[in-house]
């Protein structure tokens, strides 16, 4: 079968199928505009992620010589030791966090546990707005955050000094209120910032956006093709069986005399359908019809091959030649005859095939 015409049959058989895709589609993104409306995280949520927590000197040994002074007191010989404390601030929500936010009267305030914080600074941040709008103010032994705007996974690090037990490591502890936020959590995290599945599948500027696009649409053919083939496939597979049986049960059941010439109409059906044997019965019922029809395909043979006239491409394209294709096989089947002069259907035959059409009505075939 060539291209043309398995085209040709393939999007008259894929009418079905592309209905199931088109109601997939719309339960996902349905599903999609539920989730977004309804179950999406739309708040900010402040998150306090621990990067690190060492110590600035590991001492494994006891020395007597050995003297570690801060603030001129040998905190060696005290047993306390300084350790670098390093956290992320981060809005992990899924709205922006707004200066009106803040709470003026709970500020966001960290500080220590089994430890002393000795000094705060901020040492990173994810925009140019944050390097400069970020701040820290001492507050005894803690320090606040100012109360800056936090897009969606926007961040700024905070490096603490600690001073502590060498048996102890200190804990960072936060304070304050955010509105809509019942609690900030404090996490122990890697370095890289996690990103979320959807900011991986949609993140990048408008170039890398048009760079994606080729791979969109190659991709959502390549998901169609694989919905829509495998399903048109079964379909047609289900609607020969199914056409198969209606024939069987027609030769069955009728008590007209089946010839080998009536394998001409069933077949037509198990191929098209009933269409296709309705309309080879009006092919036939007005004589002079046929008659121009049969004449014009006498006509075609004197100007090209039959095997190249009619193959299966030109078929497809030229609905003129696959009704000559019709009365070709109709002529060589013994469906026709040609009488006192005159082409016209056997009339046993055109009763076997008028027969067949209304039982195919009867039982409402497709």
């Amino acid at each position: 079968m060539g291209i043309l015409a398995w085209s040709s049959k393939f999007e008259q058989r894929i009418v079905f199928p592309w209905q199931i895709v088109s109601l997939l589609l719309a339960m996902i993104f349905g599903a999609i505009t539920i989730y977004t409306e309804f179950f999406r995280d739309q708040s900010p949520r402040l998150q306090i992620e621990v990067l690190s927590n060492a110590p600035v000197l590991d001492v494994r040994e006891k020395l007597p010589d050995l003297e570690v002074l801060y603030q001129a007191q040998d905190i060696a010989k005290s047993g306390k030791t300084l350790s670098v404390v390093i956290a992320r601030i981060a809005n992990r929500g899924g709205a922006d966090l707004l200066s009106t936010f803040y709470d003026q009267k709970a500020p966001i305030s960290l500080g220590l546990s089994d430890g002393t914080l000795v000094r705060a600074d901020i040492t990173e941040a994810s925009n140019d707005y944050l390097r400069t709008a970020a701040g820290l103010t001492r507050d005894g032994d803690s320090v606040n955050l100012n109360p800056v705007i936090l897009e969606t996974n926007e961040w700024f690090t905070v490096k603490i000094l600690a001073l502590h037990d060498v048996e102890k490591q200190p804990k960072i502890t936060v304070s304050g209120k955010i509105a809509g936020q019942h609690a900030i959590a404090i996490v122990t995290t890697d370095i890289e910032p996690k990103v979320g599945f959807w900011h991986s599948v949609v993140g990048g500027g408008l170039w890398v956006q048009l760079a994606r696009v080729p791979i969109y649409v190659f991709g959502f053919t390549l998901l169609a093709a694989g919905l829509t083939i495998p399903a048109a496939l079964i379909t047609d597979e289900i609607t020969a069986r199914k056409r198969r049986n209606l024939l069987e049960k027609f030769k069955n059941k009728t008590r007209m005399d089946i010839q080998p010439a009536d394998d001409f109409v069933f077949e037509a059906f198990a191929r098209d359908g009933p269409k296709t044997v309705q309309r080879i019965i009006n092919m036939v019922a007005d004589p002079d019809r046929l008659k121009r029809r049969i004449e014009s395909y006498l006509a075609s043979q004197k100007d090209q091959d039959d095997t190249e006239a009619y193959s299966a491409d030109i078929l497809a394209e030229y609905p003129a030649n696959y009704r000559r294709r019709e009365i070709k096989e109709m002529m060589d089947r013994g469906f026709i005859e040609h009488e006192n002069d005159q082409w016209r259907a056997v009339p046993d035959r055109l009763k076997v095939a008028t027969a067949f059409v209304e039982y195919l009505d009867l039982v409402g075939a497709t």
